[in-house]
């Protein structure tokens, strides 16, 4: 069986190694929301763009 890797480590070790990892996925998720915020803007912006094209040449 293998060994396990985290056995070695000391408590304070693995505590960095947890907050640095918290802290990473943390600006991930926050990047990916600000990602889909600016997609559904420029989806809303493009749209509404086509409704007013099209509104203003049946005018």
């Amino acid at each position: 069986m293998k060994k396990n890797p985290f056995a070695d480590l000391s408590t304070e070790s693995l505590v960095k190694k947890r907050d640095l990892l918290k802290g990473v996925l943390i600006a991930f998720g926050m990047m990916w929301v600000v990602l889909l915020g600016v997609a559904i803007y420029f989806y809303i912006t493009k749209y509404t763009l086509k409704l007013l094209y099209r509104w203003q040449f049946y005018q």
